[in-house]
């Protein structure tokens, strides 16, 4: 009998919870302007991930410019704090681009702990780096080309707003782009730090 109110009781629960969320009222903002905005420097390249930041700032990486910004979600003003275009070993028009390019983020769990001061002020980008080669299948119908990344941490420079000190933490992960019978490239993947030093890719 306890068991069956017990049930009943959660069911009750998650039918009024899911009512009650219906009705509440959202209030939309855009933070960042459209590519037909004055304001260039503002603008966002093929948006990849955005993570909400310890200092409520939105951090997001361009997958194609491979560039690292923070954006002020009250002002919309965007922080430029790296490039890696230079370690990008390919071409930006390549036609058969990786399925992300500078694909993943994550932040030391120490940047929200002890944000005044982290003792491991760790920004982990993975990005794709090098075009091993492309292919056309024998029928013509089939292609693809095969690419190496790699997994990097960077230390946050608060007072400059920079990313510096890069430590290599895994290199050559192989990877290819859609084709039939081929591996799908790791670049859309969950990329996070699952403890204090454990580093996750999933894809």
């Amino acid at each position: 009998m306890g068991k069956s109110i017990t049930i009943s009781f959660i069911f009750y629960l998650l039918i009024w919870g899911n009512i009650f969320s219906q009705n509440e009222h959202f209030n939309v903002r855009i933070v960042n302007p459209d590519t037909k905005s004055p304001i260039k420097n503002n603008q966002l390249n093929s948006a990849w991930e955005l993570t909400y930041g310890p200092d409520d700032s939105l951090w997001i990486i361009e997958n194609k410019s491979y560039l690292v910004s923070k954006i002020d979600p009250n002002t919309g003003g965007k922080t430029q704090l790296l490039d890696l275009s230079s370690k990008r070993g390919f071409s930006a028009d390549l036609s058969n681009w990786p399925q992300g390019g500078l694909m993943g983020m994550a932040l030391h769990p120490d940047m929200y702990n002890q944000w005044q001061s982290p003792s491991k002020p760790g920004v982990y980008l993975a990005y794709v780096y090098q075009n091993c080669g492309c292919f056309i299948s024998k029928n013509g119908q089939d292609s693809g080309c095969f690419f190496k990344t790699r997994i990097v941490r960077y230390e946050y420079k608060r007072s400059a707003y920079q990313l510096t000190d890069p430590v290599t933490v895994i290199e050559s992960l192989n990877g290819s782009t859609d084709a039939k019978y081929q591996n799908h490239k790791q670049s859309n993947s969950l990329f996070r730090l699952r403890s204090q030093s454990q580093v996750i890719v999933e894809g």
